[in-house]
């Protein structure tokens, strides 16, 4: 198996985060750190010990509800600027895990995706997405559609396991 790692810093503080699907809302604590990790695809630094993995997650498409049949997780972290998500993406079939570039925004292959509803009210949210090729993705999720490009670093790899 292999495990795709990314690692995606993101403009935004909270102190804890939600993990949503159908079936339920979860909260997980996250942590302030002093000492900010690497972006460099890999989850390895002191600073993430801090922190468990959240990995209770459920299939929404194609089939509602499904348990997911490859592994995802994640670690959160926050410092007085930044917050740092790091995923873990196991791969039953390496072979499988799509790498091809593309243009900002558009996401031919594997790829990770965060919502944050930092105002807490269902309607707005800021989108971020990373592939496993580097591309790319974040826009504001609202009723009106307004979107808009922020500046983010993201670094992903592919290691024995994803």
């Amino acid at each position: 198996m292999l495990r795709f790692n990314l690692l995606l810093l993101i403009l935004v503080l909270s102190n804890f985060v939600h993990a949503q699907d159908s079936m339920s809302l979860r909260t997980y604590q996250t942590t302030e750190i002093s000492t900010s990790p690497d972006i460099d695809g890999f989850i390895n630094d002191e600073a993430w010990e801090s922190v468990e993995w959240g990995e209770t997650f459920t299939v929404r498409q194609p089939n509602n509800g499904d348990v997911p049949k490859n592994k995802t997780r994640f670690k959160i972290n926050y410092d007085q600027e930044y917050l740092y998500i790091g995923f873990e993406c196991m791969h039953s079939n390496p072979k499988k895990i799509e790498n091809r570039l593309s243009l900002r925004d558009n996401f031919p292959g594997d790829w990770v995706e965060i919502n944050i509803d930092s105002y807490n009210d269902n309607s707005t949210a800021y989108s971020f997405t990373l592939s496993l090729s580097g591309v790319k993705g974040d826009e504001f999720i609202s009723n009106n559609g307004n979107n808009w490009n922020p500046i983010w670093y993201g670094k992903t790899t592919i290691v024995d396991t994803g």
